[in-house]
């Protein structure tokens, strides 16, 4: 019985550490591209935001352990109101910068505007 025990926890274990591995290729290549981002490197913030959804949109439908990928970056207060111009000209014209409020996990009409920090 602890043999047939330790031979199931050890097959599970090698598949936990397979998955985690396969997670850490995908993460290092969307590092790669984010950093590669000609786009980013050029402050192009609309651009790159397009190509990113491109490239990871699907990345959940294919990876069952994989919910969402997002990149999100330090903003400071001084560049807020340039950042959401940005993006609502060249991404959403109705683009703010939200957050999840007291209930959001169950209710998505709890995203509320995010306050400047």
């Amino acid at each position: 019985m602890r043999a047939d025990f330790q031979g199931m926890a050890g097959d599970r274990a090698q598949a936990i550490q397979s998955a985690v591995a396969e997670d850490a290729v995908e993460l290092s290549l969307l590092a790669d591209y984010v950093a590669a981002s000609a786009e980013l490197a050029r402050g192009e913030l609309g651009p790159f935001a397009h190509e990113f959804d491109r490239l990871v949109r699907r990345l959940p439908s294919r990876e069952e352990d994989t919910q969402a990928v997002a990149y999100i970056s330090w903003l400071p207060a001084a560049g807020r109101s340039t950042f959401e111009a940005i993006m609502r000209k060249e991404v959403d014209p109705g683009f703010s910068l939200r957050e999840a409020g007291p209930g959001a996990c169950s209710d998505q009409r709890k995203i509320v505007p995010s306050p400047i920090r």
